[in-house]
């Protein structure tokens, strides 16, 4: 069956006010590798406003893209090779997951970040380490291929604009004032590292709005469409 090879795990509604920060306008390349030793993936984010697109360079990928927009708390996937994208309506966070400081430090891409344990609340053993950046707004989060090693990953950009629940958790205030950018992540469950994504390259630069829209000949695609596309793909 065919299957997407693009996946965006985002937590949380971006809501319509903006994050604390100036987010960072460009594009930020990463090298996503699963642990399963799988060929290491690139990962290509643009990021302008409140707005984001991500795209892995996987063949099989067929040019497919994701947008998260923040004015309308929208994730749009896009399929070239069909002509067609499908737009989901982003839900809120429920509680903000459980941030510990370790106190390690290093710089990745030529920016100094601090590492921070991010846990979910609701399963203990599902752990985030992130090298966060200050002075860049906030990160987005992509992996490189399905949905395997995402789950629920923390997206930073999301929690930003989380403003009563940040009011109540001065650990989470503290690390979004001036920004909180993951330049890495390595993500382990119950104990095993599923995947490890590192940013390799930072390109400030302005971008077109249009890269953050769906081509206006397009074909709008609900989620029973892309069910029935699947059931009837050959195995």
């Amino acid at each position: 069956m065919r299957r997407l090879a693009v996946c965006v795990a985002l937590m949380g509604a971006i809501g319509p006010t903006a994050p604390v920060a100036a987010q960072f306008e460009g594009i930020v390349t990463s090298e996503y590798r699963p642990q399963d030793g799988k060929k290491a993936v690139k990962v290509l984010q643009y990021y302008k406003g409140d707005r984001l697109r991500s795209e892995s360079k996987l063949p099989e990928a067929n040019g497919a893209y994701a947008i998260i927009d923040g004015a309308t708390n929208r994730l749009i996937s896009v399929t070239p090779d069909r002509g067609s994208y499908l737009t989901v309506d982003l839900k809120p966070v429920d509680r903000l997951p459980a941030l510990k400081r370790t106190g390690k430090e290093e710089k990745i891409a030529g920016r100094p970040c601090v590492h921070y344990m991010i846990t979910s609340a609701d399963k203990p053993g599902d752990v985030a380490d992130y090298c966060i950046a200050k002075g860049m707004g906030y990160s987005g989060f992509i992996t490189g291929r399905g949905s395997e090693g995402a789950g629920n990953l923390p997206d930073l950009q999301a929690i930003s604009r989380q403003r009563a629940a940040l009011a109540k958790d001065p650990d989470w205030a503290a690390l979004m004032k001036d920004g909180a950018f993951a330049l890495s992540t390595a993500r382990t469950l119950d104990g095993t590292v599923r995947f490890r994504s590192t940013v390799t390259g930072i390109e400030p630069k302005k971008l077109a709005a249009g890269l953050f829209v769906p081509p206006a000949d397009f074909t709008a695609r609900s989620l029973d469409d892309i069910n029935k596309m699947f059931k009837s793909a050959p195995e």
